[in-house]
């Protein structure tokens, strides 16, 4: 008798090839389009791992990720090809990021060349600018958001969860969202935010990487 072929399970029209990470919303999927062949990520949201209250908030965030992300069009920051919703769950469907975090290199014996590191920030910093100028705040810039390929150098900036869209009237001040060690005062106090406080983070981002360690550590600044 021939061999019959096992059919995979499917997300919209993505066929699910396997388990590539496990984030606080869901499972990320590695999966392939069949139509066109092109690999993607495929982040989830499961619908029935929160109450209904709190997964109105999660909804929006991950529905602003989609929105934000697929706004955007260059070569260090994640792709978004795709969104939709199942009975069950949500799911984005992207760029598929080879490489690993830079919070991987971000500890004492772990650290890159000070020149690669240099380059990898003025390359995330042209991609912040970029965003910036299409009126995207990311507001979660860190280590652990942006994705760094040894084999060929490429970075992606992902995670656009909490992103702000600066001309969309949804958008609000007065609620803290982000990466305390990271996060700009004004961020901090929930106040309005701007390209400027990336650039902050930016700029943790950096010292991260080159010392090892963020410039504040419990109660005092390191200089």
């Amino acid at each position: 008798m021939p061999e019959q072929s096992v059919s995979r399970p499917t997300l919209g029209r993505y066929e699910i090839e396997r388990e590539i990470g496990r984030g606080a919303m869901g499972v990320v999927y590695l999966g392939k389009d069949p139509k066109i062949a092109r690999t993607v990520a495929i982040k989830t949201l499961s619908y029935q791992a929160f109450e209904d209250n709190e997964l109105r908030d999660l909804k929006s965030r991950f529905f602003r990720e989609a929105e934000a992300a697929g706004r955007l069009s260059h070569p260090a920051i994640v792709t978004v090809y795709d969104v939709g919703e199942e009975a069950d769950l949500a799911f984005i469907a992207m760029d598929y990021a080879k490489g690993r975090p830079l919070s991987e290199f971000g500890k004492p014996g772990r650290l890159l060349p000070l020149a690669k590191v240099l380059d990898i920030v003025a390359r995330v910093a042209d991609a912040l600018d970029y965003a910036h100028r299409q009126k995207i705040i990311h507001r979660d810039i860190k280590p652990g958001n942006i994705i760094f390929n040894p084999d060929n150098g490429e970075i992606k900036i992902t995670d656009f969860g909490i992103a702000k869209i600066s001309d969309d009237s949804r958008t609000r001040t007065g609620s803290v969202m982000g990466s305390p060690l990271y996060m700009s005062p004004e961020q901090l106090k929930g106040q309005k935010v701007t390209g400027a406080t990336d650039t902050y983070s930016l700029g943790i981002t950096l010292y991260k990487l080159v010392c090892g360690e963020t410039p504040y550590q419990a109660t005092r600044w390191r200089t």
